[in-house]
């Protein structure tokens, strides 16, 4: 059997499969106490928005003209306890 043939077994990962896979994770870090912020964009008539949340409520919004990394970046410095974030908002 060679490199190839080993992936040939594994199953295709559609887009579902892909949401249901990264909910569980989101959902199992939540529930571990260890996700502190959680964030989605959206498109909206403005542009493509950053969307951050944390237990509380929303914590920031920021605009397509930001560097969405850099905004993650320091929410993950300045909000998070130990720098995990997620793309969903389960927190």
């Amino acid at each position: 059997m060679n490199e190839r043939d080993l992936f040939v077994t594994l199953p295709t990962i559609d887009e579902a499969v892909s949401r249901r896979l990264h909910q569980r994770l989101v959902d199992a870090a939540n529930a571990a106490g260890l996700l502190d912020v959680a964030y989605r964009t959206i498109e909206t008539p403005v542009g493509t928005l950053l969307l951050a949340a944390t237990a509380k409520g929303l914590v920031r919004v920021a605009y397509a003209s930001e560097d969405h990394d850099l905004v993650l970046e320091r929410l993950a410095r300045d909000v998070s306890r130990s720098s995990p974030l997620s793309d969903g908002f389960s927190a």
